[in-house]
């Protein structure tokens, strides 16, 4: 099912091979001026006094030298010769980087303008969708949606959901715009916007349509069958499986913390945690009954940059287990629970209250979220997964952040985003490329996590239920 894989980003991406191009440039820049100052210590030769005063007893030699010395400095093999080549591959360089950085730019504009432009189109079209509907044509075009061919469809061209996506900001922009009157009008055409202009500022605006909220935090006990301590990426996908087979029901808010206690080289014992975060259960679509926090507005205000009481729930589950300050940390999510613990690394970084290290998400719409420098991610990816097309933007090629890009077709919407189905054998291609630098810089970062299977570990999984407290 998984044929094929790309990566993106890490040690091996796009993002280090223009840094390293940038630095060669500088320092063929360096070795040119060099060469240079070189050129004109030579030429000073010819003025040491010494030679001068030999020049009256060998004029011939003198000018013999003279002339070597010239020659070796500005000569079409000299030194000023080598020195301008060594400053034209350099420019070139330079000028290869900015290429490519105008390439992406370009890339990315053009996307945008596209997804402006189907926005406008779906306003433009909004009034004689009721007509349509009751056509013959439009009958059978909504009986279509609500069948199995629909979802078929939907599984096999996931851009329809990036492309929706993309276009909702503008879309939502304009209708603002449209149902406002002169004035929103009026801010549309001086600033471009009336309302959101990017997925961000449209989610954040559709969260306030829900309560806060707040985390509800209880212990529920220790799973004592969980699975042991992780040796792969395949291992964490598999303890991730169990706790999202088993937050269902009442029990949908739960997440799990493992203490993770080995003994390190000098005898003393070493400590490191997991967390496994599973997704939405239930959309819980009505703002007035919300009991649990990994509901829709969750994903809003994740997507959004708001503040999001399941982080508060996540964080005081983590005090509640006894994390040290100091204590390496990996947050493992699926769907939600990837944008959930991307949002949560980013507040322990700024405010320093827990050493997130890792991140890995499977099948999460994270590609526009900021990855903090001392955090390193992994994240697993099915092209034909809707979900993480939902933020409208391909994933970034940063040298922290990697990303595994899947084929594995289910021709299902719900399969092609499973946890067991699409991305444990994501994991399993994973472990199993030995080849790939990025992979192999992860794995060997993840040392604190990623346990030999022959190595001694202690393992201790609490379950904590997360929900909302009003």
């Amino acid at each position: 099912m998984t044929a094929q894989a790309e990566v993106i980003g890490g040690v091996g991406g796009l993002e280090v091979e223009y840094d390293d191009l940038s630095a060669a440039a500088h320092v063929l820049q360096e070795a040119g001026l060099d060469v240079v100052a070189t050129a004109f210590d030579a030429r000073r030769v010819v003025s040491d006094a010494g030679m001068l005063a030999s020049s009256l007893l060998d004029p011939g030699g003198f000018a013999r030298a003279e002339a070597a010395v010239l020659a070796a400095v500005l000569g079409p093999h000299g030194l000023l010769a080598a020195a301008g080549r060594l400053e034209e591959k350099s420019l070139a360089l330079r000028a290869a980087v900015l290429r490519y950085i105008a390439t992406d730019r370009l890339d990315d504009g053009l996307r945008e303008a596209r997804h402006w432009a189907e926005g406008t189109a779906l306003l433009v079209a909004l009034p004689l969708l009721p007509a349509f509907a009751t056509t013959p044509l439009g009958r059978r075009t909504v009986a279509w949606a609500r069948s199995d061919d629909a979802n078929r469809f939907l599984a096999e061209h996931p851009g329809v959901a990036e492309d929706a996506a993309g276009a909702a900001p503008s879309f939502v922009d304009e209708l603002l715009a449209v149902a406002g009157g002169p004035a929103l009008l009026g801010a549309l055409v001086l600033t471009h916007h009336a309302g959101p202009a990017t997925i961000e500022q449209e989610s954040a605006l559709l969260s306030l349509l829900y309560p806060a909220g707040s985390a509800r935090v209880a212990a529920r006990g220790r799973d004592g069958l969980a699975p042991g301590a992780p040796a792969d990426v395949a291992g964490l996908l598999i303890a991730l499986q169990h706790r999202n087979d088993l937050a269902k029901g009442d029990a949908q808010g739960e997440i799990d913390v493992r203490r993770l206690t080995r003994i390190g080289p000098a005898g003393a014992p070493l400590t490191s945690w997991i967390v496994d975060l599973p997704g939405t259960k239930d959309w819980q679509f009505d703002p007035r009954h919300r009991d649990y926090l990994n509901d829709l507005d969750t994903n809003l205000t994740t997507m959004g940059g708001r503040h999001s009481p399941r982080v508060d729930g996540v964080t005081r589950a983590l005090e509640l287990a006894g994390v040290g300050r100091d204590d390496p940390v990996m947050l493992v999510g699926h769907s939600q629970g990837g944008l959930v613990a991307l949002r949560a690394a980013e507040q322990y970084a700024a405010d320093k209250t827990f050493n997130v290290t890792h991140v890995v998400t499977a099948g999460s719409p994270t590609a526009r979220m900021a990855v903090p420098a001392s955090v390193s991610v992994l994240a697993l990816e099915n092209r034909f997964d809707v979900v993480p097309q939902l933020d409208g933007h391909p994933p970034p090629d940063q040298r922290n952040r990697i990303t595994v890009v899947v084929d594995a077709q289910s021709h299902d919407v719900g399969r092609n985003h499973e946890i067991g189905v699409t991305y444990l054998p994501a994991a399993e291609r994973v472990d199993t490329d030995l080849s790939n630098p990025s992979l192999r810089a992860w794995r060997d970062s993840a040392g604190a996590f990623l346990m030999p299977r022959d190595e001694p570990v202690s393992v201790e999984t609490t379950v904590w239920d997360i929900r909302n407290g009003g």
